[in-house]
């Protein structure tokens, strides 16, 4: 596990769990470290001495840190690496970058709370809440044959993990990313579902997650199969996974548009996804 501050850096290897978010963790104790690193921090007075030095805290951004709720996302992901530990596999590793804290999944709103922050973490409001979950990877790390699950979309939650290897990276040549809105894009295709979800979060998670589970775990199968096999059938395999993506999507779109609206969101989160589309250039969904 290797964090890193500019030119600086101290690294851990990992036994059994850990888990980061958006913030320093290592204190005084490394296996690895960038050859200055204590030097440094005593010469910019961040600390007196060497036994004095943490690189968490001598290294971080306080404010940074602390309006990013790093802490407790990360404290969140600890707690669920720990109730698994010892038989984690790919599908809960899933289950965990879609969590949404200790409310139960039909009573998350992603338009509630002024401070919200979550391992699948929502946009809201306001100067605090403007970041969102943008993309998600879970990699099952092998001496050989290592297989990786992306999203490649925003909210895990109603994204797909779809599997690929480091030699299929032509599968995602054709589905461009940019900042405003392209219907060649994989990203901002989902968004068109994602921002329709957020219209009426809990009747469209009921519909979208028994499909999207469905076929996560025909995939995830196909995957793990298919580690050893040719480069040309594994290039299949990732091709087949986000060609099936995308009609996922969209047969989610064109149903969800016809289920009425249950509650009207509030005034200021409303604004701040309009003021989003219409700086995205995002259709009418």
């Amino acid at each position: 596990m290797l964090e890193t501050a500019g030119r600086h850096w101290a690294a851990k290897q990992v036994d059994r769990i850990y888990a980061i978010s958006n913030k320093l963790t290592l204190e005084n104790s490394w296996d690895l470290a960038s050859d200055d690193l204590v030097d440094f921090a005593i010469q910019k007075g961040w600390c007196r001495s060497a036994e004095d030095f943490s690189f968490a805290r001598c290294y971080s951004d306080f404010l940074y840190t602390k309006f990013s709720s790093s802490e407790h996302r990360r404290a969140r992901a600890m707690t669920l690496l720990n109730v698994l530990q010892g038989r984690l596999g790919v599908a809960d590793f899933f289950t965990i970058l879609r969590d949404h804290g200790d409310a139960s999944p039909d009573s998350f709103y992603p338009d509630r709370g002024l401070i919200q922050s979550h391992v699948c973490n929502h946009a809201g409001w306001g100067p605090v809440r403007i970041s969102q979950t943008t993309g998600s990877l879970v990699s099952r790390l092998m001496p050989v044959f290592s297989t990786h699950f992306i999203t490649g979309t925003a909210a895990p939650c109603t994204s797909l993990f779809k599997p690929i290897w480091v030699d299929t990276p032509m599968v995602l040549d054709k589905l461009p990313a940019g900042e405003a809105f392209d219907s060649k894009s994989l990203f901002w295709e989902h968004e068109m579902l994602h921002r329709l979800v957020l219209k009426d979060y809990q009747k469209s998670m009921q519909f979208i997650t028994p499909r999207r589970d469905k076929l996560e775990a025909a995939l995830l199968k196909q995957a793990l199969s298919a580690k050893k096999s040719d480069l040309t059938e594994r290039q299949s395999v990732a091709r087949q996974a986000f060609e099936k993506a995308r009609v996922l999507d969209n047969e989610c779109r064109f149903a969800l548009k016809s289920l009425p609206v249950a509650k009207s969101k509030g005034f200021l989160y409303s604004h701040a996804w309009r003021k989003w589309n219409k700086a995205a250039g995002l259709p009418d969904s």
